[in-house]
């Protein structure tokens, strides 16, 4: 399993289809010290974010689509804001999700957003199925633009997801 092989200090999951009290038994088999769940609505959601450390994140607050955390160093002096945020799955709920996104933006100090915001910024980040819509796509580099926040790219496999349909 990825996580036992990387040894992560942080991990943060969308989608996890999990119950608090399972979610919570995971954490503790993978021996994270802290963590936070977003329970699931029905069958659909939950929110998971895993830490080593118990004394370096603290929790904000929390929705269905995100968990905010305060980041520290051993010292406490070093403080950021984490933004875990999952964006809205349906198109055209996701300017609610952007307006959460940008509620987030602190006065001082670092923030660092990581997750799923289910939008791209270039057609060429999605393969297959339907185009992406390009009025989407422009509010999405909108929000990144108007909240400094830049795309740090990612390693490993371009493509991560497949919902076995074939084209």
């Amino acid at each position: 399993m990825l996580i036992k092989e990387k040894k992560p200090e942080v991990v943060f999951l969308m989608e996890t289809k999990l119950s608090y009290t399972k979610a919570n038994r995971i954490s503790k088999r993978f021996s994270f010290q802290g963590c936070v769940v977003v329970d699931i609505v029905g069958r659909r959601g939950g929110l998971m974010l895993m830490w080593k450390e118990e004394n370096l994140l603290e929790l904000i607050n929390y929705s269905q689509h995100h968990i905010n955390v305060r980041v520290s160093d051993e010292l406490g002096s070093n403080r950021w804001l984490l933004s875990c945020f999952y964006g809205h799955p349906v198109s055209s709920l996701r300017s609610k999700t952007w307006s959460l996104l940008s509620s987030f933006k602190p006065e001082v100090g670092g923030w660092g957003v990581i997750g799923d915001f289910n939008e791209v910024l270039y057609s060429d980040e999605k393969e297959g199925g339907n185009p992406r819509s390009e009025y989407l796509m422009r509010k999405f580099k909108e929000v990144m633009e108007e909240e400094s926040l830049c795309d740090l790219g990612w390693a490993g496999n371009k493509f991560t997801w497949n919902n076995c349909h074939g084209d």
